[in-house]
């Protein structure tokens, strides 16, 4: 997470040096129309920098998460209970409300690099799109909306390594923040006991498997990340774990596609723009 965490601040950094570079490149040999096109986007620094305070709050919800897996009073035990941000009630319901706080912070973060990187580096019918901010799982892993929706074909690695964690992620997050504790007859998790902590419940796990798999050819998760021992954590069935290995993978997809993002839009202004010597 603090990975993400320091490249986002980084290219904010950098975007912001491009944005007051054009502000003030004086006369120039291009037309003010290339000049115009770039700072719009060079404005983007100010999402970047907005994103930055959110990992903390994504960081605090993990810990409270991570919180319930750590009761000692055997008393509220025997009687299903947790403290959640010092209200004692029931594991289950401070079970799901942690992790809504986490996958929904988590999500607002991944939703704001999308719509950055997708303006940057994004072809123009991306780019340019006023009604709908780019999405990481609509455009860029989307096989029939836009074949090639990123400059060198870069989405083709997007989707062979990241595309299973994102959208495992991405279900569960739905799964949470939309449908509750359960969708239809199938319950997320195997209980709500205490006892059985964030173990999924196995019809749920081949539900989230089915749907995330629709859009996947290989049948072995292992090939479907660059993380190892995927299959041997989805075996385990224990939501903590599935959210680390997932999430942990987006991140490093994210802290790849915004330097390169960044960075290409940056050089594409020194290069083209190099008589006027914007640095």
């Amino acid at each position: 997470m603090n990975d993400l965490a320091h490249q986002v601040e980084q290219n904010a950094v950098k975007l912001k040096g491009a944005w007051e570079s054009l502000s003030n490149k004086g006369q120039s040999s291009l037309p003010n129309a290339c000049f115009e096109h770039w700072l719009k986007l060079a404005t983007l620094h100010q999402q970047l920098s907005g994103t930055t305070p959110i990992f903390e709050a994504r960081n605090y919800a993990w810990r409270i998460v991570q919180s319930l897996l750590t009761t000692d009073d055997n008393e509220s035990i025997l009687q299903n209970l947790v403290l959640y941000n010092a209200i004692k009630m029931d594991f289950s319901v401070a079970r799901h409300l942690s992790l809504i706080s986490y996958v929904s912070t988590t999500w607002s973060i991944y939703d704001r690099l999308s719509n950055v990187c997708g303006r940057l580096a994004g072809i123009a019918e991306i780019s340019n799109k006023v009604n709908e901010n780019p999405k990481v799982i609509d455009f860029f892993m989307a096989d029939k909306k836009l074949q090639n929706p990123l400059g060198f074909t870069t989405n083709l690695h997007l989707k062979h390594s990241y595309e299973w964690p994102l959208r495992v992620s991405y279900k569960i997050r739905n799964w949470l923040v939309h449908e509750g504790f359960e969708v239809g007859d199938i319950s997320l998790f195997k209980s709500n006991s205490i006892f059985d902590k964030f173990v999924l419940n196995v019809d749920a796990i081949e539900k989230i498997e089915k749907e995330c798999n629709s859009n996947l050819n290989q049948k072995d998760k292992s090939k479907r990340t660059c993380a190892p021992q995927t299959d041997e954590i989805w075996t385990d069935r224990d939501l903590i774990s599935i959210l680390c290995l997932c999430d942990n993978e987006i991140d490093i997809m994210f802290s790849a596609f915004l330097g390169w993002s960044v960075d290409s839009f940056i050089n594409q202004i020194k290069l083209f723009a190099a008589r006027d010597k914007i640095q």
